[in-house]
């Protein structure tokens, strides 16, 4: 199974100040590293976890955060037409819908989010972080 990854889950995996956010998330990219599971994120991504990365850890820190995910996870190109189909999408925040038509175009079996309701519309199915762990253990 692949899951795209959306940036809260991410951030919460790296920012142990995520309170109960940080443990599931770590939980999930142990899936990931053990490779019981595969992981992506958008280039459109990689920009907007930097920046929030920098400001609480600083450059270097930040940096070398994203080589680790870049090892982890499948990082895939936003395609032009996701920026421009996710335009029309029923889905209120356009960064959301981009992220929903890039993960479509990749192939990927669902988005992997805290913020279930603002995927509600969303063509792609989605779960968060704690939602695929309980389904991965009754496998």
């Amino acid at each position: 199974m692949r899951v795209f990854l959306d940036t809260n889950v991410i951030l919460d995996y790296l920012l142990d100040s995520r309170g109960s956010f940080h443990e599931p998330a770590v939980q999930l990219f142990r899936l990931i590293a053990s490779d019981a599971l595969g992981a992506g994120f958008s280039t459109s991504q990689a920009t907007d976890l930097y920046y929030s990365l920098r400001k609480v850890a600083g450059d270097e820190r930040a940096r070398e955060a994203l080589r680790g995910l870049y090892a982890l996870c499948e990082l895939v190109s936003t395609p032009a037409e996701a920026c421009v189909d996710g335009l029309d999408l029923p889905i209120g925040d356009y960064e959301d819908a981009v992220q929903i038509e890039t993960a479509r175009r990749g192939g990927f079996d669902c988005i992997v989010t805290r913020n279930l309701r603002d995927f509600e519309d969303s063509s792609v199915p989605y779960i968060d972080p704690a939602g695929y762990l309980a389904l991965h253990r009754q496998r």
